[in-house]
């Protein structure tokens, strides 16, 4: 939230309900952002993010997201957020590019961010990007006098602001908590997390001798 600078009365866009997704729109919601729409192709963190957080969403394996924010946000959103990364090309081109090592990370996200945020708006980027990409729409980027920032979790500068919410009851990390497993089961649940299956979003992970007293 504060790479996205997110401020009351914002229309925010992110891409991805996963974890990091849905911390980001906890947080966009505590900001009192006007709108939140979380982009995805999983109906369950759907059923998720709207549940814990009460925000819009948008399938993009069936909708083109940049067609659907623009009907419902005409002009486009305040502020767009990238919380998934690289690893999704959506082109053959992407693909083939990839494949070959001519790009480790794929911009297909990054470009739809910049084509759907409004004239100077500003983008985030959460999701770890690695090395280089091809086809960064930077005409895109500076004609329409955008603002990015970017970085994974900084926790030494947020730490403290973040407890003292957690302390005074204003937010509530452990909402996106979905499953508890004990540490010997580790290999198998980061095989299930990374394949999206169970209805698995955030599992907590405790020692065997922990887990035995649930």
């Amino acid at each position: 939230m504060c790479l996205a600078d997110v401020k009351q009365g914002d229309n925010v866009v992110v891409f991805g309900c996963g974890p990091v997704g849905l911390m980001t729109m906890m947080f966009a919601k505590h900001r009192k952002a006007n709108r939140v729409i979380g982009i995805d192709i999983d109906d369950y963190r759907f059923k998720f993010a709207k549940m814990k957080f009460d925000v819009e969403t948008i399938n993009s394996k069936e909708k083109d997201p940049l067609e659907a924010v623009k009907l419902l946000i005409p002009g486009g959103p305040d502020k767009v957020i990238d919380c998934v990364g690289f690893r999704f090309p959506e082109t053959f081109l992407h693909k083939f590019e990839r494949a070959l090592s001519l790009e480790t990370d794929s911009p297909s996200i990054l470009n739809n961010m910049i084509h759907m945020v409004r004239k100077n708006g500003r983008i985030a980027l959460s999701g770890d990007y690695v090395g280089y990409t091809n086809h960064f729409h930077i005409g895109a980027f500076m004609e329409k006098h955008l603002t990015m920032s970017r970085g994974q979790l900084w926790p030494h500068k947020y730490q403290k602001h973040i407890f003292d919410l957690i302390k005074a009851g204003e937010i509530d990390p452990s909402v996106i908590i979905t499953h508890t497993f004990s540490l010997s089961k580790a290999p198998e649940v980061y095989k299930m997390f990374d394949k999206h299956e169970n209805g698995i979003i955030k599992p907590y992970i405790v020692p065997d001798s922990v887990y035995l007293a649930y």
